[in-house]
């Protein structure tokens, strides 16, 4: 399960320590965690890390099995998360220990 912990101007979002793959609930944990940052007042930064043997296997395949009728909209709104990732009005480091795969 993802966190997030701040450090003066410094945000530090964990990952967590399994394989952390997309799905609909991590997901959303991570929007809402990225949307707390982004409405803080002042000057920060954000780290992404995770601990243990993996940073992300991207896309959580099986449950994607499990949810078919979800995966289109799930997709669409992973992209969206990403892209609005990708442009976040401030500096952003990925601090990779472990292995990373497919979206991760």
């Amino acid at each position: 399960m993802p966190s997030l912990d701040r450090e003066g101007d410094i945000f530090i979002l964990n990952l967590g320590d399994d394989e952390n793959r997309f799905n609909r609930r991590s997901l959303d944990q991570l929007s809402e965690l990225v949307s707390q940052v982004e409405k803080a007042d002042g000057p920060k930064s954000l780290v992404v890390m995770a601990t243990g043997k993996f940073w992300s296997t991207g896309l959580d395949l099986d449950w994607m099995r499990e949810n078919t009728e979800q995966v289109n909209p799930f997709v669409n709104d992973l992209q969206e998360f990403l892209a609005r990732f990708l442009t976040l009005p401030f500096h952003t480091i990925a601090a990779i220990q472990g292995h990373v795969f497919a979206g991760g």
